[in-house]
């Protein structure tokens, strides 16, 4: 991967790989798990990873499954599972070429709305709504030219619901950012949700404010 684009790449990504992991303790120590009733509409038909791969698949995201992580457990109200995708073309023949796709999302559980997901100085941080729920957007400026970080928390279940998508082409020294449509992956994930799980009471898609 081209020095610059790992750069933004690695800072995007290492803290939310630290919050994923913090966010996996043992339901049997309290850390956690999800407070009594907050998730209970749920059971255990819930299948968290089938939803992310539903949700990739309608939103278009490609590449091959790189990682799928669930450590839910609906019988100890906890929910976490992660999904990302990658491609990558090196070296066409006879072109100096690179091509490089990543997509991410995930579902995890946390007492209160994160407000930092990815590190570094350079990125900027905007809190919005999405279907009347708090959410964030981080990514470095220009955002059409860089990593998009996009998460909104659902407080009556404790959840976070959280997507990353980048891309680039580099093309005989030029490159031409390929970053998907992060709005539209979110409509897509929120959509996906609401109608696989509508026991979770979310607003309907057409009727939230985004």
């Amino acid at each position: 991967m081209h020095k610059k684009h790992r750069y933004y790449f690695f800072i995007l990504t290492g803290l939310l790989v630290v919050l994923l992991l913090s966010s996996i303790q043992s339901p049997v120590n309290g850390e956690g798990t999800v407070k009594a009733g907050s998730i209970n509409q749920l059971d255990n038909s819930f299948d968290c990873l089938a939803l992310l791969r539903e949700a990739a698949a309608s939103a278009g995201l490609k590449g091959q499954e790189s990682s799928a992580t669930d450590y839910t457990d609906i019988d100890q109200n906890f929910i976490h599972c992660d999904l990302q995708l990658e491609e990558r073309i090196d070296n066409r023949p006879a072109v100096d070429y690179f091509y490089y796709y990543w997509a991410s999302l995930s579902i995890m559980y946390s007492t209160e709305n994160p407000e930092v997901m990815s590190g570094g100085d350079s990125i900027v941080r905007t809190k919005m709504t999405f279907h009347g729920f708090p959410a964030l957007l981080e990514a470095p400026e220009p955002i059409e030219e860089n990593h998009v970080a996009f998460h909104w928390y659902v407080p009556d279940h404790q959840l976070v619901f959280h997507l990353s998508v980048y891309s680039y082409e580099i093309d005989e020294n030029e490159t031409t950012y390929l970053t998907p449509n992060w709005v539209q992956v979110a409509e897509t994930f929120y959509a996906v949700t609401y109608n696989r799980y509508p026991e979770l009471n979310l607003p309907p898609p057409d009727q939230g404010e985004s």
